[in-house]
């Protein structure tokens, strides 16, 4: 329902280079970058646990994460979801609840008063603000946030959220191509090759239970009952060569195509591609 993210990835052969672009899309994959958190689960109450995985990328390394909860509150009628103070709160702070370092940690949550964290959202949850410092060793660290959701008994009208799920990475022939015409990806062979100009079009499909139903409020909850919704899941597109036509799919539109016509490596390169689904 929300706050929950799936991951999965791909690998493309590429067999031509090319260069010359004005400016680098989001979807586009350089640098130092988390492109995803899963949490499993993604809504727990206090003082049971969830792993939390990180998916990072950086050229020809690979970041220390180091993960934080950050118990302090967002200032008052600000509106916003985390205190910006937690950035730069060195390790150790009393303000922290170190949750471990890796790509992967088992965290607990923290017994707190839900009330000191930011203000519900319109489904009437609270999340845990969890800090991610990821580091190169080059001083130059990527400092970034995943709200973990608490299940407070009593407070939030819906039961526990769950993560969509991505049933596979497809290849079609074309944008107009039928459910059978596609074709499952194996993220761990190389597709292609590809070559500079190609178009690469790929589709990528989630579980029937992914889209959950969930109970939201359109005014203060305290007088206004909520009304039943359907969740939006949003896929988002990643790679480290060529351009997406269309950074962001779902479930009505699944379907992107790669163009090979720019941001292009060396010959021979491999090119990782990645689609991150996240729940509203």
């Amino acid at each position: 329902m929300r706050r929950a993210f799936a991951f999965a990835a791909i690998v493309v052969a590429l067999a031509a280079g090319g260069c010359g672009r004005n400016f680098d899309p989001a979807s586009l994959v350089n640098k130092l970058r988390l492109l995803a958190v899963v949490a499993d689960p993604p809504e727990l109450p206090f003082g049971a646990t969830t792993t939390m995985t990180a998916t990072a990328f950086a050229p020809n390394a690979t970041p220390t994460i180091t993960w934080d909860a950050c118990l302090l509150a967002p200032p008052p009628a600000t509106g916003a979801a985390i205190n910006e103070d937690c950035v730069s709160l060195p390790e150790g702070d009393p303000s922290l609840v170190p949750f471990g370092t890796g790509a992967t940690v088992t965290a607990t949550m923290p017994t707190l008063d839900a009330s000191m964290l930011a203000l519900p959202d319109q489904t009437n949850g609270v999340y845990l603000p969890v800090r991610l410092v990821l580091d190169l060793g080059d001083g130059h660290p990527l400092t970034a946030f995943y709200q973990l959701r608490i299940h407070v008994a009593g407070l939030d009208p819906n039961p526990p959220n769950q993560n969509p799920t991505l049933t596979g990475i497809y290849s079609v022939p074309d944008a107009d191509a039928g459910m059978d015409q596609d074709m499952m990806l194996d993220p761990t062979t190389p597709a292609g090759p590809v070559h500079s100009g190609d178009v690469f079009h790929l589709r990528a499909l989630l579980s029937d239970d992914s889209q959950e139903m969930y109970q939201v409020y359109n005014g203060n909850p305290a007088t206004t009952p909520p009304v039943t919704d359907t969740e939006t899941v949003k896929i988002s597109w990643y790679t480290t060569a060529g351009e997406f036509d269309n950074e962001a799919t779902g479930e009505a539109k699944p379907d992107t195509a790669l163009k090979f016509d720019k941001n292009l490596p060396a010959s021979g390169s491999l090119v990782d591609i990645w689609a991150v689904a996240q729940d509203e």
